[in-house]
């Protein structure tokens, strides 16, 4: 999976969509994921839209943390994590080196992961469900 803006379009993601933003990478090789658009749910009116993060690493990845980061303009200086659910560490994984957290609402319309880090050697997944 490309790291953050090297694919050439950005894939926009409807209630129901899921991709995938990091796909078995290697833990040592990146940095931040490619970044996927939520389409807005204009239906309720509120302009608001929501996602889910789900991961999981391929061994016990030993110490780590990932940050979930949302944006309202596609631009690297852009990027935030939220102050909840800002930053999946060990311990907000499970046992099996699986987590998930729903944002509702987001903080942009743009969302991405950045590794911060991970200790032991091991490859990691992320999907982004709308």
């Amino acid at each position: 999976m490309p790291a953050y803006n090297s694919a050439t379009e950005c894939p926009v993601l409807y209630p129901g969509d899921s991709y995938v933003i990091l796909n078995a990478e290697a833990s040592t090789g990146i940095t931040t994921s490619q970044q996927v658009s939520l389409a807005l749910d204009n239906f309720a009116g509120s302009g608001e839209t929501n996602c889910i993060l789900e991961g999981y690493f391929s061994g016990d990845p030993g110490a780590f943390e990932l940050d979930p980061q949302f944006a309202a303009t596609d631009t690297d200086a852009a990027y935030i994590a939220p102050s909840i659910g800002g930053a999946i560490t060990t311990t907000t994984g499970s046992p099996n080196w699986r987590w998930s957290y729903q944002y509702d609402p987001c903080l942009g319309p743009f969302v991405r992961i950045k590794k911060v880090t991970i200790t032991n050697a091991v490859n990691v997944t992320v999907r982004v469900t709308r």
